[in-house]
């Protein structure tokens, strides 16, 4: 008898390791997710995972677990910030959760507004990416640099010439 490839799908997201779950946590209010999937699709045409609801969320999974096990296995959270994500509820509880883990936070304004007090306390000690005025476009290559530098992917040390004697 085959396996119902349901049950296979959740088995191996719960038995994934972190990088085959995802790298990055992102963050965003589901009014914004056309912005959120054009930054996860340059992070990951640039070898940065990401882990994005409800894209890594197979059907009947339980929304809340899966969210959960999104931020556990992942490295860092990038927070797509935007008017409505500062007013929701959800992107402010999944910054928690990554801040309670001691993941770094990467704040990406979409727009130049200030954020919620209860958002500003969770967030105020991380280094903002600046991505706007539109297009967003213009703004992915600094917004992958920054993502790369945060997880460490592309740092690399270079020696400074030495001097002929």
């Amino acid at each position: 008898m085959d396996q119902d490839p349901r049950q296979t799908k959740t088995v191996e997201m719960e038995n994934a390791k972190p990088s085959s779950v995802g790298r990055v946590f992102v963050s965003h209010s589901s009014h914004d997710r056309a912005a959120a999937l054009e930054i996860v699709a340059a992070l990951e045409k640039n070898g940065v995972p990401c882990w994005i609801a409800p894209r890594d969320i197979p059907a009947g999974v339980d929304y809340n677990k899966a969210i959960m096990e999104g931020i556990t296995h992942s490295r860092a959270l990038l927070l797509i910030y935007t008017r409505r994500s500062n007013a929701s509820e959800p992107v402010h509880s999944e910054v928690d959760r990554a801040r309670n883990r001691k993941l770094p936070i990467i704040p990406v304004r979409l727009v130049d507004e200030q954020p919620t007090p209860s958002l500003e306390l969770l967030i105020s000690r991380f280094q903002w990416i600046d991505a706007y005025p539109p297009p967003l476009r213009s703004h992915l290559d600094d917004l992958v640099r920054a993502v790369q530098l945060t997880l460490g992917a592309s740092m690399t040390l270079v020696e400074p010439a030495k001097a002929r004697t």
